[in-house]
């Protein structure tokens, strides 16, 4: 597992590569080679400090993003917009103006982020969200369609597990060991929402939990054990980033959430901050929230 200083590092080069300026108080946020919420939880970040310093914010995901297709993608050059709709209502110069004027400027406070899932973080989180974060209505409506015929007044408990290359940031989890974590909070009429990158997990929680009502997104998931993203030339880069923006919404709708420590859940947490959850993890520290062993919530970067 990576140390706390490590991990601020990456946190902080993160945002430095999500290069922004500052001009006639707008603020463009950029991004970088990372996964889908990783870059999503920098721009919740940015958009804090725009709060905070009555800032109008432009977010502009260019080709530095791993979603990014050159022909577009949901009618947007802009893989930021291919799944969500501009923060602000502001016109802004074509794309390669703005990654000309790119300086690395970075917010103060890191406040979200993988391990910022204490109540008071998860609250201003949906905060932010709530003002600035608006899913494109075609996406939306795969959302609640999914929701509307198989989660809704139903039981129902989420189970994220994050594979690939997570296991180069946390010690792998089994999907035995998160599946009997989920049986605690189970009765007889509880359903299973599985999540999971890697299709071989997928199946694994499915045989795991035979007899008991699962049910999935049916999207793309690497069946090689590399990040789905970087795989070519199918699927689409923006497909995948879509397919992750759907699993994690539907994960937020549940009524508890068992998951691995992954950016991933961190954003379902954020986009429900009511909802109990449970992390499963291999080092020993507690599966309850808290669950790290600090917090550099109100502390700036070294």
């Amino acid at each position: 597992m990576m140390s706390n200083k490590v991990f601020k590092l990456a946190i902080l080069i993160g945002m430095i590569f999500c290069g922004s300026i500052r001009s006639n108080n707008v603020h463009f946020i950029g991004t970088w080679p990372a996964g889908f919420f990783a870059c999503f939880n920098c721009v919740l970040n940015h958009l804090d400090w725009c709060e905070r310093n009555a800032m109008t914010p432009i977010v502009y995901w260019d080709e530095r993003s791993w979603y990014y297709v050159p022909w577009g993608y949901n009618n947007s050059y802009n893989a930021w917009e291919y799944y969500f709709e501009p923060v602000a209502s502001i016109n802004y110069p074509p794309p390669f103006k703005i990654r000309l004027k790119f300086t690395p400027y970075v917010p103060d406070v890191i406040k979200f982020s993988v391990d910022h899932l204490y109540d008071y973080s998860r609250q201003e989180a949906f905060e932010i969200i709530s003002k600035y974060i608006r899913i494109k209505p075609n996406i939306q409506e795969k959302i609640d369609h999914f929701y509307t015929h198989n989660i809704a007044s139903r039981k129902t408990i989420g189970i994220h597990i994050r594979g690939t290359d997570k296991a180069s940031e946390e010690r792998p989890i089994t999907p035995e060991k998160i599946i009997d974590a989920a049986l605690q909070y189970a009765d007889d009429d509880t359903q299973f929402l599985l999540a999971t990158d890697e299709q071989w997990m997928l199946h694994r929680m499915i045989e795991l939990l035979k007899g008991r009502t699962t049910v999935y997104y049916d999207c793309y998931r690497s069946d090689n054990g590399k990040p789905i993203q970087l795989r070519q030339p199918k699927p689409s880069k923006a497909q995948v980033g879509e397919d992750v923006l759907v699993e994690a919404m539907l994960l937020s709708k549940c009524d508890r959430l068992i998951h691995t420590l992954s950016n991933v859940s961190s954003v379902a947490l954020y986009f429900n901050p009511t909802m109990p959850h449970t992390v499963v993890r291999q080092d020993g520290l507690p599966t309850e929230p808290p669950f790290h062993r600090e917090s550099s919530y109100d502390q700036e970067l070294d």
